[in-house]
């Protein structure tokens, strides 16, 4: 379990901003960081806001909440006022404010815009962007002196077997379960279809490169459906999450440059970089995919026909995977997709497999993005968990603990350096 404060943003926000304006009684004391009872109680709300929890039905949570959120406030700052003194912690300027950035599109974003934000908090935008580079510094001093002291946290094999022997009564049942195995076959394009995707492309990045609303042709054309709705924006990203030669061309840019169509699997990408801070950028892009035509889509439906039929004619569904399935990730694995609670079956996949037992395929099924053949591989009645069948989600939960707890011990100990006074 993360610690509490250290998740909440909207939370960090409020307490910084209602903190600048009100005069109150002091709860405890941190270094020469005061924390204010009104804070206090703000940060608690919050947190039974995000816990789904209703204190005007019953505050009698009120208490607890606040004991808890004043233990993570006042852990958080200890790490904050140790992170600050470490001269191996640095954290850019720059790269805080783009961080606040982030943060201030995403919240007005989240409540409708800009002008509904300023009212939300009572202040204006200025000030808002201001609380937000605050936090964000501290944020990222925080996180990096936590992640020097603790990323490097393994759990061994024997750390693992005696978790489970001490927890192994608090382990929930698993649910019934299937594990399924997939061919995808979507449609290749030709040449034709590369040719025709880059006229596209080239088109919307003359008119983005000549003053064109970026976020507007984005939500008009980029393929991408998931960014379109919000103006083709990706986000805050880190090095090593996009592919390599949409990651190069992004860190070419300067800042609000706008790329030229690069070319990946994915299509074309005309790519907007907003900023850059070391490792860190955030970019926006519209996406042209590749259109096939109709000499492609029959050539897509012979090779469906004959996977079909080969299936049929009993070769292994594993081995036509391999050899032919178009989901690259499944396919090393000779189609296995994986485990899935029963309850929570894919919508599109849900349908089709309910019927199928144990060794059958059905297909192909129909579905944006290609054909697909899907195996009922295996499947496990409601069971309680073992640790040979359930080792990585065992060995996932006794890492968490263990970061956990060492997060805890790293905290007290670092407690004893710093001045903290609680008042009552």
């Amino acid at each position: 379990m993360k610690p509490v404060f250290l998740g909440l943003l909207w939370c960090l926000f409020a307490v910084s901003g209602w903190a600048d304006e009100t005069i109150d009684r002091i709860v405890a004391q941190v270094g020469d960081d005061p924390i204010l009872e009104t804070e206090l109680l703000q940060a608690a709300m919050l947190e039974a806001q995000n816990s789904g929890i209703d204190l005007s039905k019953d505050d009698s949570k009120l208490d607890s909440l606040k004991h808890q959120v004043l233990k993570s406030i006042v852990d958080f700052r200890v790490l904050l006022e140790v992170a600050k003194k470490d001269t191996n912690i640095k954290v850019a300027e720059a790269e805080a404010k783009g961080k606040a950035d982030e943060d201030y599109q995403r919240m007005s974003r989240q409540v409708g815009g800009e002008a509904a934000l300023a009212e939300r908090f009572g202040m204006p935008t200025r000030k808002i962007k201001k609380t937000l580079e605050d936090n964000a510094r501290n944020q990222l001093y925080v996180q990096r002196y936590s992640e020097s002291k603790l990323n490097n946290l393994r759990v061994t094999k024997e750390e693992v077997e005696k978790f489970w022997k001490d927890n192994q009564s608090q382990f929930p049942e698993l649910p019934p379960a299937i594990r399924l195995e997939n061919i995808l076959i979507t449609v290749k394009p030709t040449d034709e279809s590369r040719t025709n995707a880059l006229k596209r492309a080239d088109s919307i990045a003359t008119l983005a490169q000549h003053g064109s609303d970026f976020a507007e042709l984005a939500k008009k054309l980029s393929d991408d459906e998931m960014s379109a709705k919000t103006g083709g924006d990706l986000g805050e990203s880190t090095r090593g999450t996009f592919l390599p030669e949409f990651e190069a061309a992004s860190f070419k840019l300067s800042e609000d440059g706008i790329s030229d169509p690069i070319e990946t699997s994915y299509g074309f990408h005309i790519i907007k970089l907003h900023w850059k801070r070391g490792n860190k950028f955030h970019v926006s892009h519209i996406l042209v995919s590749l259109r096939p035509t109709a000499s492609d889509s029959a050539a897509t439906k012979l090779l469906v026909k004959n996977i079909s039929d080969s299936l049929k004619a009993g070769i292994a569904f594993e081995k036509l995977a391999k050899t032919y399935s178009h989901d690259i990730e499944t396919a090393s694995r000779n189609g296995d997709m994986g485990w899935f609670d029963k309850s929570k079956i894919p919508d599109q996949f849900a349908e089709p497999v309910k019927s199928l037992k144990l060794g059958e395929w059905v297909g192909p099924i129909t579905i944006k993005g290609g054909f697909h053949f899907l195996k009922l591989a295996e499947s496990r009645d409601r069971r309680k968990p073992d640790i040979k069948l359930d080792w990585d989600r065992i060995e996932r939960i006794a890492q968490a603990n263990a970061r956990t707890d060492a997060y805890q011990k790293l905290v007290d100990n670092l407690r004893k350096d710093v001045f903290i006074q609680f008042r009552k």
